[in-house]
């Protein structure tokens, strides 16, 4: 190998740090690396190029990206090689993907690795794009050092660095094999380097197949399930009369020692996410086999102590949310626009309410996790959502340093938020530790569904100041929207919500709101309204029973559903069609205006960009979607019908500019089809439209499940549904047709695989109100059914 004279360092000579610290020598020294997707062929990385936690070059020029973020079959992999594979200019082909372990050292690289609220392109795209770009750098500068050629006439295209000027080129693979580059970028680095324009885009927007497809096809990708370690036993969790408060007062296994491969019952606690679901106590059978663990479990007799204040119902907690609402008890201010008191005291009034029921995340993967204890070190085996909060709340358990914890990541087998919740891996560490072995948990998925995490039941009431004066125009019939929300929080820490002085106002003062992170979701909507009060009531009786959890889209689920069918019912109200109602509340006025394009004519980059545009990019959608389905056609027939909803989901810090319009029909028989559902959603950027539409179509049909059938109801502290025999989803042979509408009106990608869940349901509750006068105001439409 060569070395190469790094001398001549011309390009950002802007930079008043420069890229000092760039050395290239020779090397030959590799390392492996898990390879999660095949474990049975694992990579070597000779150490040629590693500029940073995201990606590796290897000598033949290979690339592999890193991947910290969680694979729960979106395909996130994929969408963050293209990012950095755009910018890197690299040969597709040459690209691989793989999952490090991770732990504390780690997570000082990388910062926090956690995965929900679509936030992974988000949050990666602004770090991946700027690294890969000042890597390319370092790559055509090392290129014009063996062609003899200077970096400014040399650029990188396709995996090779090419001087025109001579007609020569050098590969990737070519220039790593005669060299290593040593040098770690440095944030001064990446700051001042320049991204290309969308325009310039060969890799981004292409809609490529998945890298893991092989993989998952052929049965070589890791599972949960997949774990092994030598000498371990297996644990089958026994679970108490209520979901929680149950404690175990006696454990007879005197029939279990009759069966070979028996071991022990021990009680553990399963607290699922660090703070969440204190007092869950469990019994743990532990076996040499699943099998036997399971056998073992039915031969046991415990003795559970029950409280009587678990024994609470569904029912009796909605009693308890609509007094607290109407008792205006303990509320929060989320949003505050001018002075609603004067408006609601000097127009008339109106008033609706809207209820939904908890809903389970019913994923197909029932949970799992190993824990192994290697030289005082416990090593993890599990699919998770938050690796980084698991690390540490595992740490906290077993009353060691977070040091002393590594996540080994495995792909998740459907989550829909499920695998933020660890349970199972709480109770598979303090087993290993009290065992001094190897435990496997597996969750059947009776457990699963009684160990679950269901989103939060809740009660909302909205009140609008209105004007019935058809003369006026549109957005003058509404000069006000109060909405009162009831519901368990979820994250024990404080959200901010935001008190503006009029709707011109863009610098709010902060409101803390404590409980409210994902709950209030989407709650503070883009309608441009003279006066606005929102407010969160913490229904915390509800996690006293059932500890509520993150389930796909989290509070957009309810807080769209109520207000999009109190839109559709104010417009009704003051005698305007609902779309050109919302139309006219869509103008982008202040608040609502999205972030500043440019400053002193340079384009702002980052997350905080995604809302450029603001409320205009929804009127945009709006108009597409309505366009496409030919909304208000006078061919609908006298049992069909049409209704509309939009979003900013998955909130206004991170929205896909969505809308929907759902065609509906009425049955002989006073049941609904949904018949179609055309949605249009303004993703910003489109790292990948095909997968960006399997997302969208994903998103859609849990909407629609979720809209139609799905709860689950507490019965005396325990969730009544055990399995899929009686927690009834959306079939195959009933979904509607879908139409898919992608535009990208952004400089910054958003988040795309929960945005459009939440419009369904009220799209759909509109368009039954159009079809027959019923306005449906709780969920899911099955309780309705069928009309008389």
């Amino acid at each position: 190998m060569d070395s190469v004279n790094t001398s001549r360092r011309k390009f950002l000579v802007s930079s008043a740090a420069g890229f000092g610290g760039l050395v290239i020598a020779q090397s030959t020294v590799g390392k492996p690396v898990i390879n999660l997707l095949d474990p049975g062929s694992p990579l070597v990385i000779p150490d040629n190029f590693e500029p940073c936690v995201w990606f590796t070059m290897q000598s033949s020029g290979k690339t592999n990206i890193h991947v910290f973020r969680q694979e729960i079959g979106q395909h996130i992999g994929t969408s963050l090689a293209q990012i950095v594979a755009e910018e890197l200019e690299l040969d597709w082909s040459q690209v691989s993907i793989d999952y490090p372990e991770m732990d504390m050292v780690q997570f000082s690289k990388t910062g926090e690795q956690n995965t929900g609220g679509s936030t992974s392109v988000l949050l990666s795209f602004e770090p991946l794009s700027r690294s890969a770009a000042v890597a390319r750098e370092f790559l055509v500068e090392a290129g014009a050092e063996i062609l003899g050629s200077e970096p400014s006439d040399c650029y990188a295209k396709n995996g090779f660095v090419i001087d025109d000027g001579y007609g020569e080129q050098i590969s990737y693979g070519q220039i790593l094999s005669q060299t290593v580059i040593q040098h770690e970028i440095q944030p001064e680095e990446m700051a001042e380097i320049r991204l290309k324009s969308k325009e310039d885009y060969k890799i981004i927007g292409q809609s490529l197949d998945a890298l893991d497809i092989n993989e998952k096809v052929n049965g070589k990708a890791r599972f949960g399930i997949d774990s092994y370690a030598p000498n371990m036993v297996f644990g089958k969790l026994s679970l108490g009369p209520t979901r929680l408060g149950s404690t175990i007062s006696m454990v007879d296994d005197t029939e279990a020692k009759e069966i070979e491969g028996y071991i022990d019952t021990i009680s553990v606690s399963a607290s699922g996410f660090p703070g969440m679901a204190p007092g869950t106590e469990v019994a743990l059978v532990i076996a040499t086999s699943f099998p036997v663990a399971m056998r073992a479990e039915q031969a046991i007799n415990i003795t559970w102590d029950v409280p009587n204040q678990q024994l609470v119902s569904s029912r009796d907690l909605m009693i308890e949310a609509k007094s607290i609402q109407q008792e205006q008890t303990g509320g929060q201010t989320w949003l505050e626009v001018g002075n609603i008191e004067n408006a609601l005291e000097n127009n008339e009034v109106f008033s609706a309410s809207y209820e939904t029921a908890m809903i389970e995340h019913a994923a197909l993967e029932p949970r799992s996790a190993l824990v192994q204890k290697i030289d005082d070190v416990f090593h993890i085996y599990s699919g998770t959502h938050m690796p980084t909060t698991l690390i540490q709340g595992i740490a906290a358990v077993l009353e060691v340093p977070p040091e002393r914890v590594v996540y080994h990541p495995h792909l998740i087998g459907g989550s829909f938020g499920d695998k933020i919740y660890n349970d199972q891996i709480m109770a598979a560490a303090m087993a290993c530790k009290k065992l001094d072995r190897p435990v496997k948990v597996i969750l059947t998925r009776e457990d699963q569904f009684n160990l679950g995490h269901p989103k939060t039941s809740s009660f909302q009431t909205l009140t609008a100041a209105i004007k019935k004066d058809t003369n006026l125009a549109y957005q003058k019939r509404v000069s006000a929207i109060g909405h009162d929300v009831v519901a368990a929080p979820q994250f024990p820490m404080a959200a901010d919500g935001a008190i503006y002085d009029d709707r011109f106002d863009k610098t709010p003062e902060a409101s803390p709101v404590f409980g409210a992170r994902g709950i209030m979701s989407s709650a503070d909507h883009w309608y441009d309204l003279d006066h606005a009060l929102i407010r969160y009531f913490k229904h915390d009786s509800i996690n006293a029973i059932v500890p509520t959890g993150a389930v796909r889209t989290v509070g957009n689920f309810y807080t769209i559903f109520a207000i999009e069918s109190f839109i559709d019912e104010v417009a009704h109200e003051v005698g305007v069609d609902p779309l050109d109602l919302r139309l006219s509340l869509l103008k982008g006025v202040g608040r609502n205006a999205g972030a500043e394009y440019s400053v002193d004519g340079e384009v702002r980059l980052g997350a905080g960009q995604v809302t450029v545009g603001g409320a205009k990019r929804l009127a945009n959608v709006l108009k597409i979607a309505a366009g496409q389905a030919n909304y208000g056609s006078v061919t609908l027939g006298t049992n069909s019908g049409q209704g509309i909803a939009i979003a900013g989901a998955e909130g206004r810090w991170n929205p896909t500019f969505s809308a929907c319009v759902a065609d509906v029909s009425l049955t002989l028989g006073g049941n609904i089809s949904v018949d179609r559902l055309t949605v249009c959603s303004d993703v910003g950027i489109a790292i990948n439209p095909l997968n960006v539409r399997a997302q969208i179509e994903g998103s859609m049909l849990w909407g629609l499940s979720s809209a139609l059938f799905e709860e689950t109801v507490l019965e005396n502290g325990r969730l009544k549904d055990e399995n899929f025999d009686s927690y009834k989803w959306q079939r195959n042979d009933r979904i509607p047709e879908i139409d898919i509408h992608i535009v990208e009106n952004g400089i910054h990608p958003s988040g795309i695989g929960e945005s459009t869940l939440a419009l369904v349901a009220p799209a759909i509750c509109n368009a039954i109100y159009n079809i027959n006068g019923k306005r449906l105001r709780s969920l899911p439409i099955k309780n309705h059914l069928p009309f008389a």
